[in-house]
């Protein structure tokens, strides 16, 4: 065994602490922490005033995708034709019937825009068809232009790296230009619309209490676009001091670097032979989570036969034996990292180079510690319904990013039909479902121009072969989702659900400590077609309803049935109570319903307090809701933030004026749910507050070898 120097800055010329670990190589470090105060809070999807926002699990706000994704159970979610169910509904526009693809009530933004449209293989989205976004309650179009045009780099903002068509992103058509909508913003199609088309909008829900501007053509996205044109080059500005530990690494050996104090780590970088790095794993730690166990390949998307990668937001171009990643791993107390041999006994050593860069600064209470996991899951026909999972968090979390290689014994790409589905919070259905594997990654037609590589997603390489194989990545800083409790992402087996596949995924989130002594609850619910439970929470209204029992099931697989009262009436109020014991500020309102009249859309008046003059008020929409024939149980939640006042803060009472823009004129109710934050003891040992006395620390720097037993 060697070692070679360590070059780490002395520690009393830069301030760094050097740690000595109980592992077999290591070196540590700490910087002082900044003085300087943090700028006012940007949007949720804000992250290029500073790269450590990708990692705040906000609370202000719910990440949903409206998709073409077929409600009739069509095979590849195509679409056209006479009876289009892309569409939500057709409206008048001022120059004859538009289809209406995209309707949301604000505060919110539309962070992604992806679309593909032709018959084996992609097309140019063409001319004939023009795309409409009517902002607020605008009755003209704020941004009229040929759909084709919003993709094609002919019409700023939407050019790149903000927007990619066909060929740049191999089959799909990609815009990355933030549209925020203070009210309102629906998008809609006119003209030539029979073409089969498949989209993706991605999309926050914000809480009514949050400020939002509606979208500015002018507005100022320089340096939004500078980032994302980096190509793998350093996102972050200059600063940041570097620590650096080298050593050949027999098998079961490890060399490890340690921070302590508040920070951020910017840069983790390896070196080592191309053709080892499949021998080598990575263990990460921060603060007093576990620590997270991965393959270097994995963590810097490599296929196990890639000697080369190009780069993206969050790595550098991996084309020789240096390995970057520039995640930002925020901690409070410490960050450790490790490099470890998995090499067979009797194999060579393997040189090895791990180094990191960090700033000291403060990080504010929602940022979440990075984590990272590798699933692979194979799928079976016998197993229909299931998803192959991508990953699963068990805390407030925001999804940030996934490299995935799939295969199957095929020589064509039949995997890649497959769609994601996200839950959040305990849904029943899933708030985003997609249209298939390829659309999810940027491109479509199972990439049928070939890899590709932006910023923010790339297909890396596809065999054809038995067995057929595809490396892709996707990085989501502004549109990844976020739980407040919970999240599980899987992937649809096939174009339905039963193909014979293997999946290996490797997916990066942000999990946040501030909740820690809460707990995410349904406190209280009640079902809306049961006259002693309405009259339990004091449910009235003027108008006349009807009562009928429901059985059903949500969207998803596997499929969920369920059979409910469902209570029907015309457009005017209804109000009811819940309670919100033990609850805080965040309350959410989850409204369970019969979908299948398009446009249940609504008013609501959420009020905290026992008395009508008492307490605090939030106002929201229900926005324009999607009809769903075949699965009808849908659900939609609500996001307020309401101060308890000083006397009955355990009454919440709601007053939902329903605004149906369906021909029968109808809206329903079948359960009303309210969840909040409880608070708890649970962790009240303070293990997960960042207890970190069991790392032991001493000044200087060492570099100990040992065998492994």
């Amino acid at each position: 065994m060697s070692s070679r120097p360590i070059s780490v800055p002395s520690a009393a010329s830069s301030g760094l602490w050097l740690l000595r670990s109980r592992t077999i190589r290591s070196a540590a470090l700490l910087v002082a922490c900044s003085s300087a105060g943090l700028a006012a809070q940007p949007l949720p999807w804000e992250y290029w005033h500073d790269l450590l926002e990708v990692a705040r699990v906000d609370e202000r706000t719910r990440l949903s995708l409206r998709s073409s994704f077929c409600h009739d159970g069509c095979r590849f979610d195509r679409h056209g034709g006479d009876a289009d169910s892309r569409f939500i509904a057709v409206v008048d526009g001022p120059d004859g019937p538009e289809g209406v693809l995209f309707d949301q009530t604000g505060p919110g933004a539309l962070t992604r825009i992806w679309m593909t449209s032709g018959f084996g293989t992609s097309v140019a989205l063409g001319t004939a068809a023009r795309i409409r976004f009517y902002f607020d309650d605008a009755n003209q179009p704020q941004l009229d232009l040929p759909l084709e045009q919003l993709f094609d780099g002919s019409r700023p903002p939407f050019i790149p790296p903000l927007a990619l068509d066909r060929l740049g992103a191999s089959g799909g058509n990609i815009s990355l230009v933030p549209m925020p909508y203070a009210e309102r913003l629906r998008v809609t199609l006119l003209g030539e619309t029979s073409q089969p088309l498949w989209f993706q909008f991605h999309h926050h829900r914000l809480r009514p209490d949050v400020e939002v501007e509606s979208w500015d053509p002018a507005a100022d996205l320089d340096a939004l676009s500078a980032l994302l044109a980096s190509g793998g080059d350093d996102p972050w500005p200059p600063g940041g001091s570097w620590s650096e530990i080298a050593s050949e690494l027999d098998p079961g050996d490890e060399i490890e670097l340690r921070a302590e104090g508040e920070g951020v780590v910017t840069a983790l970088r390896v070196i080592a032979p191309a053709q080892r790095r499949g021998d080598l794993e990575l263990d990460l730690q921060f603060d007093a989570r576990g620590a997270d166990r991965v393959r270097l390949l994995d963590y810097f998307g490599l296929a196990a036969q890639a000697v080369s990668r190009p780069g993206s937001l969050f790595w550098a171009p991996a084309d020789d034996d240096e390995l970057t990643a520039w995640l930002p791993m925020p901690h409070r107390s410490a960050a450790r990292v490790v490099v470890r041999s998995r090499a067979g006994r009797g194999e060579d050593p393997i040189p090895v180079t791990l180094a990191l860069r960090r700033t000291a600064r403060p990080v504010p209470e929602e940022m979440g510690l990075l984590r990272v996991a590798t699933t692979a899951d194979t799928s079976a026909p016998e197993l229909d319904g299931n998803d192959l999972e991508i990953f699963a968090a068990d805390r407030p979390s925001r999804w940030v990013g996934v490299y995935a290689e799939l295969s199957a014994e095929l020589s064509q790409h039949f995997y890649l039909e497959g769609d994601e589905r996200v839950r959040v919070d305990g849904e029943s259905s899933p708030s985003s479902y997609g249209t298939g594997t390829e659309d999810f990654y940027g491109g479509g037609f199972y990439f049928d121009q070939g890899p590709y590589s932006s910023a923010l997603s790339g297909m890396l390489e596809q065999r054809g072969a038995p067995p057929a194989s595809t490396s892709m990545y996707r990085w989501m800083p502004a549109d990844g989702a976020i739980a407040r409790d919970r999240l599980r992402a899987g992937l649809e087996p096939g174009a339905e659900g039963d193909l014979a596949m293997q999946a290996r995924h490797t997916a990066w989130w942000y999990e946040s400590s501030a909740r820690d002594t809460d707990e995410w609850t349904r406190v209280d619910h009640f079902e809306a077609g049961d006259p002693g439970q309405r009259a339990a929470h004091g449910w009235t209204s003027p108008l006349d309803f009807a009562e009928r029992q429901l059985t059903a099931r949500y969207e998803g697989e596997p499929p969920v049935e369920e059979t409910v009262a469902v209570l029907e009436r015309g457009p005017g109020p209804s109000s009811f109570h819940l309670q919100a014991r033990g609850c805080g500020d965040l309350l959410r309102l989850r409204r369970l319903f019969d979908a299948a009249d398009a446009g249940q859309a609504a008013e609501v008046t959420v009020r905290r307090g026992a008395g009508d003059d008492d307490g605090a008020v939030a106002r929201t929409a229900l926005s324009f809701s999607v009809a769903n024939t075949q699965r009808r149980w849908s659900e939609i939640d609500l996001d307020v933030a309401l101060p308890a006042p000083a006397a009955g803060g355990e009454i919440v009472q709601v007053t939902v004026d329903a605004q149906p823009e369906n021909t029968a004129g109808r809206f329903s109710e079948a359960r009303w749910e309210l969840w909040c934050y409880a608070s708890t003891l649970l962790f009240g040992d303070g293990f997960e507050a960042g207890d970190v006395s069991s790392w032991s620390a001493t000044a200087g720097v060492t570099a100990s070898t040992q065998q492994r037993p």
